[in-house]
């Protein structure tokens, strides 16, 4: 099958502008799939026996079983053509282009499965969920605590895992009403109130990072585009090791295995004297490791 090298570093190299799932599932390589993963369990908060008496055996520690998630990777691809005979005669196929818009094809699909499963709040353990209404909702600026709703969520989830989100999924439309609410918005020099920035918003609310999700769908019914990730902000720990493992913490992991992506050209049934198409190969799944390493707040702003 042939694979274009230049064709595969262009899409090695170019993100998909908005998609914020692989800031937040960090990559690693396997081998193959199907496979098994191990999920993140208590063991390591419970306490266990360690002083040992003069000359007696050491202390053996019999763990129950783990949890694990049966993980099966199905492959994903997509083509884009240029038809050489209806396009404008001066037009050449760009690969590079098509390439682009293959991966941001593939990256869409991801985009918007990943915002359906992590905006759903069954997917969350109790404890690990609010649902905000009315004037708790911080699009009312007068009455709405977020920093409040946001200390209790990162105070649940070190209780569940022993360490604090250090990651807030923020969509766009959440961060457009809530940059001007009275806890959050900077004051310049002269006292007016100025748009709160993602800097000072990481102060406030004391978390590491802050990832805007401002990808777009296009809604076919209507014709408009719509926010992928809207209304609901999501705070978790991401493992923060640029290169990590599946038995460190972390929310979840992108698992990709081993030889992808690729680009080839190998399209059944196309007539290569008539079009030239290029087909963007991925083989790649999200997946979540531990709920309890998240808090869902659903219906942050109205």
């Amino acid at each position: 099958m042939p694979q274009y090298i230049t064709l595969k570093n262009v899409a090695l190299g170019y993100e998909p502008v908005g998609f914020v799932s692989e800031r937040i599932f960090p990559l690693i390589t396997v081998e193959g799939t199907p496979l098994e993963v191990k999920k993140f369990g208590k063991e390591m908060f419970k306490q266990y026996m360690s002083r040992r008496a003069m000359f007696a055996a050491s202390n053996i520690v019999r763990t129950s079983r783990p949890e694990y998630l049966y993980v099966r990777i199905e492959p994903r691809d997509q083509v884009r053509m240029f038809d050489k005979e209806h396009e404008p005669t001066n037009e050449q196929p760009d690969k590079t282009q098509m390439t682009k818009e293959a991966k941001t094809g593939v990256y869409l699909d991801v985009e918007i499965d990943n915002a359906s499963r992590l905006f759903n709040i069954n997917n969350y353990p109790t404890g690990n969920k609010i649902t905000l209404s009315g004037t708790d909702q911080f699009s009312d600026y007068t009455n709405s605590e977020p920093i409040q709703v946001v200390d209790e969520g990162m105070q649940a989830v070190s209780k569940k895992i022993g360490k604090k989100p250090n990651c807030m999924l923020l969509p766009e439309d959440v961060f457009n009403v809530i940059k001007w609410h009275p806890q959050l918005c900077m004051k310049s020099l002269t006292g007016q109130e100025t748009a709160a920035t993602i800097d000072y918003l990481k102060e406030k609310f004391s978390i590491e990072r802050i990832e805007i999700a401002s990808s777009l769908k296009l809604n076919e019914t209507s014709g408009d585009f719509e926010w992928i990730f809207s209304k609901h902000i999501e705070l978790m720990y991401v493992n923060p090791n640029p290169n990590p493992s599946v038995r460190e913490m972390s929310f979840g992991y992108r698992l990709q295995e081993k030889g992808y992506p690729y680009v080839d050209d190998e399209i059944e049934g196309l007539d290569k004297t008539k079009v030239t198409a290029v087909r963007y190969n991925e083989k790649f799944e999200d997946v979540i490791l531990a709920a309890e390493a998240a808090y869902f707040i659903k219906d942050a702003i109205a």
